[in-house]
């Protein structure tokens, strides 16, 4: 997929589930755009996600990693948190 030209966009990496039909990027799986913000750096996130999977998720009926377990652990952070990987490093550095 390519990147939104917006420099204030995360978008996720290309998940190998994802094919492209009439220049529009789709996914076996997903079937819905989420968008919501970094905490951190107030760029916008946009995840592709199943619209059912998310209502049993959003309504607390199944972990977010059960519902989602197509998605990588980064994309549900983004999911839930809004926070993308590169803000998470700077937030929480690893420590020797």
């Amino acid at each position: 997929m390519s990147s939104n030209t917006s420099p204030t966009t995360y978008d996720f990496r290309n998940p190998s589930h994802l094919y492209k039909e009439n220049g529009i990027i789709k996914s076996q799986k997903a079937d819905m755009l989420h968008r919501n913000t970094c905490h951190h750096c107030r760029k916008e996130n946009l995840i592709l996600i199943n619209n059912v999977d998310y209502v049993r998720w959003a309504e607390g009926k199944e972990y977010v990693q059960n519902v989602f377990s197509w998605l990588n652990h980064e994309d549900r952070e983004i999911l839930m948190t809004g926070i993308h990987p590169q803000c998470w490093l700077q937030m929480f550095p690893y420590e020797d």
